[in-house]
């Protein structure tokens, strides 16, 4: 078992395999099953909350910019003819997204 801090960015089915995680607060194994609270202001706070004791762990909290960064470098990476410059960008992105997503998770998580 993992951590709950420890899935950040992870997916709940990998290869027909349920991932579990082990609840910081009272230590019960929960199954992964993300939760999203979305805002009126485009912000999504994606989480998981334990089934015993209901703390919620903050995965991760997206904007509307943030999700069209990842929506874009998406759709750049499956392109197999990119030009260095377009290379260069999807780093960019990568940077941007890493960056607005710490501040975000801070604000908001």
């Amino acid at each position: 078992m993992v951590s709950s801090w420890e899935l950040t960015g992870h997916y709940i089915n990998r290869g027909g395999t349920v991932i579990k995680y082990l609840c910081d607060e009272c230590g019960h194994h929960n199954e992964v099953k993300y939760c999203v609270d979305k805002k009126v202001t485009g912000i999504h706070v994606t989480y998981l909350k334990c089934e015993i004791c209901k703390v919620k762990f903050t995965c991760y909290v997206t904007s509307n910019k943030v999700r069209k960064l990842i929506k874009d470098n998406k759709k750049l990476r499956e392109r197999k003819d990119l030009s260095s410059n377009e290379a260069k960008q999807v780093v960019k992105n990568d940077e941007e997204i890493e960056s607005k997503m710490k501040l975000l998770k801070e604000k908001y998580g």
